[in-house]
Protein backbone atom coordinates (compact mmCIF):
# COMPACT_ATOMS: atom_id res chain seq x y z
CA UNK A 1 0.00 0.00 0.00
CA UNK A 2 2.72 1.92 1.11
CA UNK A 3 4.77 1.48 -2.29
CA UNK A 4 1.69 2.13 -4.16
CA UNK A 5 0.94 5.92 -2.97
CA UNK A 6 4.85 6.93 -3.67
CA UNK A 7 4.07 5.59 -7.09
CA UNK A 8 1.13 7.38 -7.49
CA UNK A 9 2.59 10.54 -6.07
CA UNK A 10 5.46 10.21 -8.54
CA UNK A 11 3.36 9.88 -11.35
CA UNK A 12 1.79 13.24 -10.51
CA UNK A 13 4.53 14.75 -10.25
CA UNK A 14 6.09 13.55 -13.69
CA UNK A 15 2.62 14.79 -15.33
CA UNK A 16 2.91 18.35 -13.56
CA UNK A 17 6.64 18.92 -14.77
CA UNK A 18 5.47 17.53 -18.38
CA UNK A 19 2.85 19.80 -18.54
CA UNK A 20 4.69 22.64 -17.50
CA UNK A 21 7.33 21.57 -20.38
CA UNK A 22 6.62 23.82 -23.69
CA UNK A 23 8.75 23.19 -27.29
CA UNK A 24 8.16 25.86 -29.81
CA UNK A 25 9.97 25.70 -33.31
CA UNK A 26 9.70 28.56 -35.78
CA UNK A 27 11.59 29.34 -38.93
CA UNK A 28 12.32 32.86 -39.87
CA UNK A 29 11.06 32.11 -43.31
CA UNK A 30 9.96 29.13 -45.15
CA UNK A 31 11.08 30.08 -48.26
CA UNK A 32 14.44 31.36 -49.29
CA UNK A 33 16.91 31.44 -52.06
CA UNK A 34 19.57 29.28 -53.00
CA UNK A 35 22.82 30.10 -50.18
CA UNK A 36 20.48 32.27 -48.41
CA UNK A 37 20.54 31.29 -45.05
CA UNK A 38 17.51 31.25 -42.71
CA UNK A 39 17.02 31.36 -39.45
CA UNK A 40 15.52 27.81 -37.37
CA UNK A 41 14.37 29.15 -33.49
CA UNK A 42 13.42 26.06 -31.16
CA UNK A 43 12.09 27.71 -27.57
CA UNK A 44 12.01 25.08 -24.64
CA UNK A 45 9.89 26.78 -21.30
CA UNK A 46 11.19 23.72 -18.72
CA UNK A 47 10.62 23.99 -14.86
CA UNK A 48 13.36 25.95 -13.04
CA UNK A 49 14.94 22.87 -11.10
CA UNK A 50 15.21 20.75 -14.71
CA UNK A 51 18.34 20.92 -17.22
CA UNK A 52 17.95 21.21 -20.70
CA UNK A 53 19.85 19.64 -23.69
CA UNK A 54 20.02 19.66 -27.00
CA UNK A 55 22.22 16.63 -28.62
CA UNK A 56 20.45 17.25 -31.91
CA UNK A 57 22.83 19.78 -33.15
CA UNK A 58 25.99 18.37 -32.98
CA UNK A 59 25.42 17.32 -36.42
CA UNK A 60 26.77 20.32 -38.72
CA UNK A 61 24.46 18.80 -41.82
CA UNK A 62 20.85 18.30 -41.09
CA UNK A 63 20.53 17.11 -44.84
CA UNK A 64 21.85 16.59 -48.12
CA UNK A 65 22.97 20.19 -49.09
CA UNK A 66 21.43 21.33 -46.31
CA UNK A 67 23.94 22.66 -44.17
CA UNK A 68 24.29 24.47 -39.80
CA UNK A 69 26.60 26.69 -39.97
CA UNK A 70 26.23 28.43 -36.28
CA UNK A 71 24.15 27.53 -33.47
CA UNK A 72 23.31 29.95 -30.85
CA UNK A 73 21.48 29.16 -27.03
CA UNK A 74 19.70 31.86 -25.33
CA UNK A 75 18.70 31.78 -21.84
CA UNK A 76 15.85 33.74 -19.85
CA UNK A 77 15.06 33.18 -16.08
CA UNK A 78 11.67 33.47 -15.00
CA UNK A 79 10.11 33.00 -11.57
CA UNK A 80 9.38 29.17 -11.72
CA UNK A 81 10.53 28.08 -15.40
CA UNK A 82 13.53 29.17 -17.53
CA UNK A 83 13.24 30.04 -20.92
CA UNK A 84 16.01 27.98 -23.03
CA UNK A 85 15.41 29.42 -27.17
CA UNK A 86 18.48 27.60 -29.49
CA UNK A 87 18.80 29.54 -33.11
CA UNK A 88 20.27 27.84 -35.62
CA UNK A 89 21.76 28.87 -38.97
CA UNK A 90 20.97 27.00 -41.78
CA UNK A 91 21.83 27.46 -45.17
CA UNK A 92 20.32 25.38 -48.45
CA UNK A 93 22.70 24.50 -51.46
CA UNK A 94 20.29 22.86 -53.72
CA UNK A 95 16.88 24.43 -55.64
CA UNK A 96 14.23 22.25 -53.93
CA UNK A 97 11.89 21.75 -50.82
CA UNK A 98 13.77 20.33 -48.04
CA UNK A 99 12.23 18.41 -44.59
CA UNK A 100 14.07 19.42 -41.68
CA UNK A 101 12.99 17.18 -39.17
CA UNK A 102 12.58 16.92 -35.56
CA UNK A 103 15.47 17.52 -32.98
CA UNK A 104 15.28 15.61 -29.60
CA UNK A 105 15.16 17.76 -26.66
CA UNK A 106 16.27 15.98 -23.10
CA UNK A 107 14.28 18.25 -19.90
CA UNK A 108 15.30 16.07 -17.04
CA UNK A 109 14.51 12.56 -17.36
CA UNK A 110 12.27 13.19 -20.36
CA UNK A 111 13.09 13.18 -24.41
CA UNK A 112 11.06 15.95 -26.35
CA UNK A 113 10.73 16.55 -29.78
CA UNK A 114 10.56 19.68 -31.81
CA UNK A 115 8.99 20.57 -35.03
CA UNK A 116 9.22 19.39 -38.47
CA UNK A 117 9.12 21.73 -40.61
CA UNK A 118 9.45 22.47 -44.15
CA UNK A 119 11.87 24.88 -46.15
CA UNK A 120 11.39 25.92 -50.05
CA UNK A 121 14.56 26.65 -52.08
CA UNK A 122 14.12 28.92 -55.06
CA UNK A 123 16.79 29.14 -57.98
CA UNK A 124 19.59 32.06 -57.81
CA UNK A 125 18.09 35.19 -58.88
CA UNK A 126 18.93 36.76 -61.82
CA UNK A 127 20.12 40.02 -61.84
CA UNK A 128 17.55 42.14 -64.48
CA UNK A 129 20.25 45.20 -64.47
CA UNK A 130 22.56 42.91 -66.13
CA UNK A 131 20.29 40.73 -68.08
CA UNK A 132 18.95 44.52 -69.83
CA UNK A 133 23.24 44.98 -70.78
CA UNK A 134 23.14 42.17 -73.45
CA UNK A 135 22.87 42.66 -76.84
CA UNK A 136 21.08 39.91 -78.12
CA UNK A 137 20.66 41.46 -81.88
CA UNK A 138 23.96 41.43 -82.20
CA UNK A 139 25.46 38.83 -84.55
CA UNK A 140 28.51 36.41 -83.38
CA UNK A 141 31.65 36.72 -85.11
CA UNK A 142 33.07 33.55 -86.17
CA UNK A 143 36.63 33.05 -86.23
CA UNK A 144 38.56 30.15 -88.37
CA UNK A 145 40.38 27.60 -85.78
CA UNK A 146 44.09 28.17 -84.90
CA UNK A 147 46.36 25.62 -83.43
CA UNK A 148 46.71 25.34 -79.96
CA UNK A 149 49.90 27.07 -78.41
CA UNK A 150 52.78 25.43 -76.50
CA UNK A 151 53.17 26.74 -73.32
CA UNK A 152 56.65 25.88 -71.70
CA UNK A 153 56.84 22.92 -69.05
CA UNK A 154 57.21 24.25 -65.83
CA UNK A 155 59.04 22.74 -63.37
CA UNK A 156 55.55 21.31 -61.48
CA UNK A 157 54.71 19.39 -64.71
CA UNK A 158 58.09 18.17 -64.85
CA UNK A 159 58.16 16.85 -61.45
CA UNK A 160 54.84 15.44 -61.98
CA UNK A 161 55.88 13.71 -65.36
CA UNK A 162 59.39 12.23 -64.74
CA UNK A 163 58.74 11.85 -60.99
CA UNK A 164 59.27 8.18 -60.42
CA UNK A 165 62.55 8.03 -63.02
CA UNK A 166 64.44 10.91 -60.88
CA UNK A 167 63.46 9.23 -57.93
CA UNK A 168 64.69 6.26 -59.50
CA UNK A 169 68.16 8.20 -60.60
CA UNK A 170 68.44 9.41 -56.99
CA UNK A 171 68.15 6.08 -55.30
CA UNK A 172 70.65 4.98 -58.15
CA UNK A 173 72.94 7.76 -57.23
CA UNK A 174 72.86 7.19 -53.95
CA UNK A 175 73.44 3.45 -53.96
CA UNK A 176 76.64 4.16 -56.04
CA UNK A 177 77.96 6.50 -53.29
CA UNK A 178 77.30 3.73 -50.27
CA UNK A 179 78.53 0.99 -52.02
CA UNK A 180 82.09 3.54 -52.78
CA UNK A 181 82.01 4.59 -49.31
CA UNK A 182 81.85 0.59 -48.40
CA UNK A 183 84.64 -0.20 -51.32
CA UNK A 184 86.88 2.64 -49.45
CA UNK A 185 86.64 2.11 -45.69
CA UNK A 186 87.27 -2.02 -47.23
CA UNK A 187 90.55 -0.85 -48.69
CA UNK A 188 91.71 1.14 -45.63
CA UNK A 189 90.89 -1.58 -43.43
CA UNK A 190 92.76 -3.92 -45.37
CA UNK A 191 95.75 -1.37 -45.94
CA UNK A 192 96.27 -1.00 -42.17
CA UNK A 193 95.54 -4.37 -41.37
CA UNK A 194 99.08 -5.68 -40.56
CA UNK A 195 101.05 -7.87 -43.51
CA UNK A 196 103.15 -10.52 -42.51
CA UNK A 197 106.94 -10.23 -43.48
CA UNK A 198 107.33 -12.56 -46.56
CA UNK A 199 110.91 -14.45 -44.71
CA UNK A 200 109.43 -14.91 -41.51
CA UNK A 201 106.55 -18.22 -40.63
CA UNK A 202 103.53 -17.31 -38.72
CA UNK A 203 105.02 -18.37 -34.96
CA UNK A 204 107.84 -16.37 -35.92
CA UNK A 205 106.48 -13.18 -36.81
CA UNK A 206 103.46 -13.90 -33.41
CA UNK A 207 106.83 -13.98 -31.23
CA UNK A 208 108.26 -10.91 -32.17
CA UNK A 209 105.48 -8.83 -32.17
CA UNK A 210 104.80 -10.44 -28.53
CA UNK A 211 107.92 -9.36 -27.46
CA UNK A 212 107.80 -6.06 -29.12
CA UNK A 213 104.37 -5.68 -26.98
CA UNK A 214 106.06 -6.66 -23.82
CA UNK A 215 108.55 -4.26 -23.86
CA UNK A 216 106.48 -1.33 -24.66
CA UNK A 217 104.20 -2.19 -21.34
CA UNK A 218 101.50 -0.60 -21.99
CA UNK A 219 99.15 -2.32 -19.14
CA UNK A 220 102.00 -1.00 -16.46
CA UNK A 221 100.87 2.74 -17.87
CA UNK A 222 97.20 2.04 -17.47
CA UNK A 223 96.40 1.65 -21.22
CA UNK A 224 94.37 -1.73 -21.01
CA UNK A 225 92.72 -1.24 -24.35
CA UNK A 226 95.41 -0.78 -26.79
CA UNK A 227 97.16 -3.47 -24.99
CA UNK A 228 94.21 -6.18 -25.15
CA UNK A 229 93.77 -4.79 -28.92
CA UNK A 230 97.07 -5.26 -29.81
CA UNK A 231 97.06 -8.88 -28.05
CA UNK A 232 93.93 -10.12 -29.13
CA UNK A 233 94.98 -9.06 -32.86
CA UNK A 234 98.04 -10.81 -33.15
CA UNK A 235 96.37 -13.78 -31.81
CA UNK A 236 93.65 -14.16 -34.06
CA UNK A 237 96.10 -13.12 -36.67
CA UNK A 238 98.42 -16.06 -35.58
CA UNK A 239 95.43 -18.68 -35.71
CA UNK A 240 94.65 -17.25 -38.96
CA UNK A 241 97.77 -18.05 -41.05
CA UNK A 242 98.60 -20.83 -39.34
CA UNK A 243 95.45 -22.46 -39.89
CA UNK A 244 93.99 -20.72 -42.56
CA UNK A 245 91.02 -19.57 -40.77
CA UNK A 246 89.52 -15.93 -40.84
CA UNK A 247 89.96 -15.14 -37.76
CA UNK A 248 90.40 -11.40 -37.88
CA UNK A 249 87.07 -10.80 -39.47
CA UNK A 250 84.97 -13.46 -37.04
CA UNK A 251 83.74 -12.35 -34.10
CA UNK A 252 84.57 -13.93 -30.54
CA UNK A 253 81.39 -16.10 -30.06
CA UNK A 254 81.66 -16.96 -34.17
CA UNK A 255 85.02 -17.68 -33.51
CA UNK A 256 84.78 -20.03 -30.54
CA UNK A 257 82.06 -21.86 -32.19
CA UNK A 258 84.45 -22.55 -34.99
CA UNK A 259 87.56 -23.67 -33.16
CA UNK A 260 85.38 -25.50 -30.71
CA UNK A 261 84.03 -27.74 -33.71
CA UNK A 262 87.28 -28.09 -35.54
CA UNK A 263 89.40 -29.31 -32.37
CA UNK A 264 93.24 -27.92 -33.91
CA UNK A 265 94.39 -28.08 -30.10
CA UNK A 266 93.90 -29.10 -27.00
CA UNK A 267 91.21 -28.20 -24.75
CA UNK A 268 93.57 -26.65 -21.76
CA UNK A 269 94.94 -24.23 -24.79
CA UNK A 270 91.49 -23.69 -26.49
CA UNK A 271 89.98 -22.45 -23.18
CA UNK A 272 92.90 -20.12 -22.24
CA UNK A 273 92.94 -18.82 -26.17
CA UNK A 274 89.08 -17.81 -25.63
CA UNK A 275 89.53 -16.37 -22.23
CA UNK A 276 92.26 -13.62 -23.72
CA UNK A 277 89.62 -13.07 -26.11
CA UNK A 278 87.06 -12.62 -24.11
CA UNK A 279 89.18 -10.57 -21.63
CA UNK A 280 90.46 -8.21 -24.41
CA UNK A 281 86.41 -7.83 -25.20
CA UNK A 282 85.46 -7.00 -21.94
CA UNK A 283 88.12 -4.06 -22.11
CA UNK A 284 87.21 -2.47 -25.51
CA UNK A 285 83.67 -2.75 -25.08
CA UNK A 286 82.71 -2.75 -21.66
CA UNK A 287 85.16 -0.67 -20.68
CA UNK A 288 86.88 -3.24 -17.86
CA UNK A 289 89.83 -2.93 -16.33
CA UNK A 290 91.99 -5.87 -15.42
CA UNK A 291 94.36 -6.33 -12.94
CA UNK A 292 97.89 -6.32 -13.89
CA UNK A 293 98.59 -9.73 -12.57
CA UNK A 294 95.35 -11.02 -15.41
CA UNK A 295 97.49 -8.59 -18.21
CA UNK A 296 100.98 -10.70 -17.30
CA UNK A 297 99.17 -14.17 -16.84
CA UNK A 298 97.17 -13.61 -20.84
CA UNK A 299 100.83 -12.21 -22.49
CA UNK A 300 102.42 -15.02 -20.87
CA UNK A 301 99.90 -17.73 -21.35
CA UNK A 302 99.90 -15.88 -25.70
CA UNK A 303 103.67 -17.30 -26.22
CA UNK A 304 102.78 -20.49 -24.64
CA UNK A 305 99.87 -20.75 -26.65
CA UNK A 306 102.09 -20.03 -29.97
CA UNK A 307 105.55 -21.71 -28.60
CA UNK A 308 102.91 -25.57 -28.38
CA UNK A 309 100.61 -24.75 -31.54
CA UNK A 310 103.79 -23.76 -33.66
CA UNK A 311 104.78 -26.64 -36.80
CA UNK A 312 107.00 -29.18 -35.54
CA UNK A 313 110.71 -28.39 -37.45
CA UNK A 314 111.26 -31.62 -39.86
CA UNK A 315 113.63 -33.95 -39.45
CA UNK A 316 116.93 -33.28 -42.18
CA UNK A 317 117.44 -35.56 -44.14
CA UNK A 318 120.59 -36.30 -46.09
CA UNK A 319 120.84 -36.60 -49.85
CA UNK A 320 121.70 -40.28 -51.30
CA UNK A 321 124.88 -39.04 -52.89
CA UNK A 322 125.97 -37.94 -49.57
CA UNK A 323 124.11 -41.71 -47.66
CA UNK A 324 126.50 -43.90 -50.39
CA UNK A 325 129.41 -41.82 -49.43
CA UNK A 326 129.37 -42.41 -46.28
CA UNK A 327 128.91 -46.16 -46.30
CA UNK A 328 131.76 -46.14 -48.81
CA UNK A 329 133.79 -44.66 -46.19
CA UNK A 330 132.12 -46.42 -43.22
CA UNK A 331 133.15 -50.03 -45.22
CA UNK A 332 137.12 -48.84 -46.22
CA UNK A 333 137.58 -47.72 -42.51
CA UNK A 334 136.42 -51.02 -41.51
CA UNK A 335 138.71 -52.75 -44.06
CA UNK A 336 142.21 -51.09 -42.20
CA UNK A 337 140.46 -51.68 -39.24
CA UNK A 338 140.17 -55.76 -39.81
CA UNK A 339 143.15 -56.44 -42.69
CA UNK A 340 142.81 -60.34 -42.23
CA UNK A 341 138.86 -59.99 -43.73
Amino acid sequence: MKRATIFIISLLISISLFAQTTVKTKLSSDTTRFAKPVTLSISVVAPKNLPVKFPGIKNPQIAQDLVITSAKIDTSKQQKSTKYTLKLTIIPFDDTTFQIPSFPIIVGNSLYKSDSLQLTVLPIEKDSAQLAKIDTTQLIKIFDVTKPLKAPLTLKELWLRFRYWLLALLILILLSLLGYYLYKKYKQAKQSRPTLEPQLEPHELALERLEQLRERKLYQQGKYKEFYSELSEILRQYVEQRYHINALELTTSELELLLKAAQLFDQDLYQGYMRVLKNADLVKFAKYIPHNTICQADLDFAFEFIEKTKPEPEPETEPENQQSDNQENTDTQNKNENPEQ
